[in-house]
């Protein structure tokens, strides 16, 4: 009885501070939703990445919703300095239990700022090769040729290497080609230029090249540097590879295989 006494005496007293304070949260989350909202609209105006933004935007309203709690628990007359330390606390103990939450959610806005990919773009990320599937705050999803979807933590994937090879409209594809130590090399040579002059996907503008590289144990090896547009590059790699060797095979020149020559000694 004396607890319900006591409450109805506060209540008696800070009738008015407490209708105040009630009607001062309802006017502030109004204003944090429109202030969220203006805040959320010029962003979109902007290249950010709608992860940022919702970033942005929850980190407002946190910050907004603890200014609110300290101005009601001064409305009425509440003890400010406790809170603050009670909030610290919560604060704290929760920065410990989620601290490579944190890494990871740090890392990923960092990634969304910096980006060093976006998705749909072909990468390879801790020796794992795929397109990139979703980029979140705390992980980045990527989908492998094979279509398994792997998951990475965003400090894995800022930790280690990334290769990105969607990152620029253009690629060279570098072919190294083998043929016998017989062959006529300017015969080669005329036939490399040609299966590169004669692909419509290959991009005559730019520095396209063939070059006699290496002498090795059984073969003559010519390296073969063409530039293609990126979405083409596997493509056009490939189609190369079986050109080459049908043109070769139409031209009589040999390609060699690895072979031993062992003597017997009496």
């Amino acid at each position: 009885m004396e607890f319900f006494k006591g409450l109805g005496d506060w209540f008696s007293q800070n009738g008015s501070r407490l209708g105040f304070t009630l009607l001062l949260i309802v006017l502030s989350l109004f204003l944090m939703m429109i202030i969220s909202a203006i805040i959320k609209k010029i962003m979109l105006r902007s290249t950010v990445d709608n992860a940022v933004i919702s970033f942005v935007v929850s980190v407002f309203k946190i910050i907004y919703l603890i200014v609110v709690i300290f101005v009601c628990a001064s409305v009425l007359k509440f003890d400010t300095a406790s809170l603050v330390v009670g909030l610290s606390t919560i604060a704290l103990a929760v920065g410990l239990a989620l601290k490579d939450s944190f890494s990871n959610l740090a890392n990923g806005v960092l990634i969304l700022i910096n980006k060093p990919f976006k998705s749909g773009d072909h990468v390879k990320i801790n020796g794992v090769e795929g397109k990139v599937w979703m980029v979140k705050l705390f992980t980045v999803e990527l989908v492998t040729f094979d279509n398994v979807k792997i998951v990475m933590p965003n400090s894995n994937v800022l930790n280690n290497e990334v290769i990105n090879y969607s990152a620029f409209p253009v690629r060279r594809i570098d072919l190294i080609f083998d043929v016998s130590y017989d062959s006529d090399l300017d015969k080669v040579e005329t036939v490399l230029n040609r299966v590169i002059a004669e692909h419509p996907q290959i991009l005559h503008d730019l520095e396209n090249s063939v070059t006699l590289t290496n002498q090795a144990d059984s073969a003559i090896e010519y390296t073969v540097k063409a530039w293609v547009d990126t979405p083409d590059y596997a493509l056009v790699k490939n189609q190369l590879i079986k050109k080459v060797y049908q043109e070769f095979v139409k031209e009589n020149i040999e390609v060699p295989y690895p072979q031993l020559d062992v003597h017997v000694k009496k």
